[in-house]
């Protein structure tokens, strides 16, 4: 259980891939950044080091909410346990209905959004390694519906392997981060102190830089949604 809580909420993962898609970019290979563009054309450089700050503060109210509800009722189902629980009497059945429901498809889009992710790191590596590629979203497309296929059939035909692949993912998700670290550290490119915090740029058309600076939140955010 532990090393699949460390597999789930690979948050670190997440933010490494942002990174390295923007220093791919740096390269030249621009079209890597993709992943990059809601909180760079959206807040700049400042909503995203300053909203995973605001994230994190975010991701702990939610840890503290749950953990009161767990601590009332601990059990080992979903959130619409506690849904009917804590719902009005008369109420009960249609709001636990539509929260299983919720939960359901929240489920459904983040399984694309993570094939998506994957699918988008297979092709930016493709781009930086094959210069002659020429990158098409349609790609992008069959390389999502190939993986989720493998996904499918693995859980249904081989099942028995999934706590082994959870079990090396966690202890990859322990490795890689130290590794990860150091190579940052001593390679990573470096810009100012004063770019990184407070340089703010909205180039996406959004005129009100309040609005523009939340949808840069999406970058950061994803990283501590859980994968």
């Amino acid at each position: 259980m532990f090393f699949f809580s460390l597999t789930f909420m690979s948050s670190w993962e997440t933010q490494a891939l942002y990174v390295l898609v923007f220093l791919s970019s740096l390269s030249g290979t621009n079209a890597v950044a993709r992943n990059l563009t809601a909180v760079l054309t959206n807040g700049g450089p400042e909503a995203l080091a300053w909203g995973i700050v605001i994230v994190i503060f975010g991701a702990l109210a939610q840890c503290a909410s749950l953990a009161e509800m767990a601590s009332m009722q601990p059990i080992a189902g979903a959130q619409y346990h506690w849904t009917h629980y804590l719902a009005p009497a008369n109420q009960r059945r249609f709001i636990t209905w539509m929260q299983g429901w919720v939960t359901w498809f929240a489920w459904v889009s983040l399984l694309a959004g993570v094939a998506n992710t994957t699918a988008t790191t297979i092709q930016g590596l493709v781009i930086t390694n094959y210069t002659d590629y020429i990158p098409e979203r349609w790609h992008l497309t069959l390389i999502i519906f190939a993986i989720l296929i493998v996904e499918g059939l693995m859980n249904m035909y081989t099942f028995q392997l999934i706590p082994w692949i959870e079990l090396l993912a966690g202890i990859l998700h322990v490795v890689l981060f130290i590794i990860f670290l150091a190579l940052f550290v001593a390679l990573a490119p470096r810009h100012t102190p004063e770019y990184v915090f407070l340089t703010t740029q909205a180039q996406s058309g959004w005129n009100n830089p309040f609005v523009s600076w939340n949808i840069g939140l999406l970058t950061p955010t994803w990283g501590f949604v859980g994968q």
